[in-house]
């Protein structure tokens, strides 16, 4: 079996929660490039809609992780909200795609 061990992906409720962190901190310009690229390209898509696209190449299973800024932040309480938040939505996707999907957070 293929493990796809690199793929990165945003929660909704945490992509949602990186945007409106964005109003109040400043990114590094990395950061600044995905928050205005990834959603004129259409790149934030569900996890669960990568499973064709896997099985049609021939990946049995996913690890999710999250890409930057991920959850470092410079409060630690937006750090754990935000850990949590993706933690709980990969957690989600799990319950229902536990075969397809693994994470790394």
């Amino acid at each position: 079996m293929k493990i796809d061990v690199h793929a990165h992906h945003y929660p909704e409720v945490y992509w949602k929660a990186i945007v409106k962190l964005s109003e109040k901190i400043t990114f590094p310009p990395d950061v600044r490039r995905i928050l205005t690229y990834f959603p004129k390209k259409g790149v934030l898509v569900k996890a669960e809609e990568t499973i064709d696209p896997m099985e049609k190449v021939g990946i049995g299973v996913q690890v999710l992780s999250l890409s930057i800024p991920n959850v470092y932040m410079p409060d630690p309480t937006m750090s754990l909200d935000l850990a949590q938040m993706a933690n709980d939505a990969f957690a989600e996707r799990f319950l229902v795609y536990a075969r397809e999907l693994g994470s790394s957070v």
